[in-house]
């Protein structure tokens, strides 16, 4: 999303709306097969949190660092996945 240059500066709070909106258009590209990396948990949280309603909605499903399943088996859900979308932060 470095590429964006509409997007707001990451400390304002407008950035995480404008960041979801965005993600949804490579989302949408990708068929879901991305693997979304972010700085910081809350960050990653509230992203998801905005989009796991239409991530649904659009049969894709959200695999999120944090959750309670290791790190291996969500790698191995995403690979298995055709239609699946992987947020983690830069530990991941």
């Amino acid at each position: 999303m470095k590429n964006e240059k509409d997007l707001p500066n990451p400390n304002e709070s407008a950035f995480t709306g404008a960041a979801a909106e965005v993600l949804k258009k490579y989302v949408l590209k990708t068929a879901g097969r991305a693997f979304v990396l972010f700085t910081s948990y809350a960050m990653l949280e509230e992203i998801a949190g905005k989009l796991s309603d239409w991530l649904a909605k659009n049969n894709i499903e959200l695999l999120q660092q944090g959750s309670n399943v290791d790190r291996t088996t969500l790698l191995k859900c995403f690979k298995a996945e055709g239609n699946s979308v992987l947020f983690g932060t830069d530990s991941f």
